[in-house]
């Protein structure tokens, strides 16, 4: 088949723009075969002119078709994607279109596939301008995916999240971006405020467990509110798989609530199998230590030498204990045990040197 020369392309062209003026064209099919044929020769002028007479028509499926026509050629021939938002912006204005029909009827025919910076482009266009909030909430968080996942624009990220939260203060995704992101920078008063909001709106339990766990040590470890650690995790954590024993005890012992550190101690002791109990335990007879509760020290510190005999700190925390009750026979047989612990020569020589003083001065009472 020949190529048609320029004369015969001239006059087929003028034939399409004849047809298309005379009379309105009923068929869709036929007149959108005129607008093709102008497509392919790119007379973009009398094309934009007949795409542009469908704004006058009663016929919202025509206007659609034909808005979205010119939003493809400004992008795809033109290469003028902020002039294809504009135009699907009037396709939202004019035809009341929200963000699932944007989906199916009009982004996937303008754009190539998986080309997010024109998607992040026109997207940017209809920011709160969609009839509906749900669309305005679910378009930002398509905006935002593109901005963090695809094209990497941190630089505006940050305020489309916080468009997001403006219109949905509760929206999962922008709170859980703000989480990480003042966790990085230590901004803790605003990452407090995160955490609850999250607390509230996550439905899912272990999540709050998680956010409470969060918020406690936020509040401890870094803004030295212990009190409100304590109460964050009483109210919210007491029933948790997570294990926040740890934290609780320390949120406890910062507000000098030795009682409260000791029933974290006891929960934990609780739970554990009794092996894995034994620093527990030496904990605990810290605690009773401080309060000056010697007989309960002893015996926590006891148990906690049987579970964990390599534990040389606890021999000397007992050792302390009988000195200051003059149990010297028990200091001698404690002595020996620590002496059989310690690695180091030396200190194996000064245990050494001090039970044999301590012997002497026993023998030397009993005389």
């Amino acid at each position: 088949m020949s190529t048609p020369s320029m004369q015969e392309i001239s006059q087929e062209i003028s034939d399409v723009i004849s047809k298309l003026e005379a009379t309105p064209i009923v068929d869709v099919a036929v007149r959108a075969s005129y607008l093709d044929k102008l497509q392919e020769y790119e007379c973009w002028q009398p094309l934009f002119r007949f795409l542009d007479a469908s704004d006058r028509s009663n016929n919202k499926d025509l206007r659609l078709t034909d808005l979205v026509r010119t939003a493809k050629i400004q992008n795809l021939y033109l290469e003028d994607p902020e002039a294809s938002a504009q135009t699907v912006l009037r396709i939202i204005k004019d035809l009341n279109l929200n963000f699932s029909e944007l989906c199916i009827k009009v982004l996937p025919h303008i754009m190539d596939s998986e080309d997010f910076f024109v998607e992040a482009s026109v997207l940017k266009h209809l920011i709160n301008k969609f009839p509906d909030k749900e669309s305005n909430i679910q378009s930002l968080e398509r905006l935002c995916f593109l901005f963090e996942k695809k094209t990497y624009n941190d630089d505006l990220l940050h305020p489309n999240y916080q468009k997001l939260l403006d219109i949905d203060p509760y929206n999962l995704k922008a709170l859980r971006y703000f989480k990480l992101l003042y966790t990085q920078n230590g901004q803790w008063y605003d990452l407090l405020n995160v955490l609850r909001s999250l607390m509230e709106c996550d439905s899912h339990p272990h999540q709050v467990f998680r956010y409470a766990h969060e918020l406690a040590a936020v509040l401890l470890y870094h803004l030295n509110r212990a009190d409100e650690a304590v109460e964050v995790l009483e109210r919210f954590c007491l029933e948790s798989p997570l294990d926040t024993s740890s934290i609780h005890f320390d949120a406890c012992y910062a507000c000098g609530d030795f009682q409260g550190c000791l029933r974290v101690l006891k929960r934990s002791i609780a739970k554990l199998p009794e092996e894995d109990t034994g620093v527990l335990y030496m904990k605990m007879g810290d605690i009773y230590d401080r309060i000056n509760d010697s007989v309960q020290a002893k015996k926590a510190y006891q148990k906690a030498v049987q579970l964990e005999p390599k534990l040389v700190e606890v021999s000397e925390r007992l050792l302390k204990i009988s000195i200051q009750n003059k149990e010297w026979d028990e200091v001698l047989v404690l002595l020996d045990g620590l002496h059989q612990k310690l690695k180091s020569k030396d200190l194996k020589e000064q245990v050494m040197m001090a039970r044999k003083r301590l012997e002497e001065g026993v023998a030397s009472k009993k005389q």
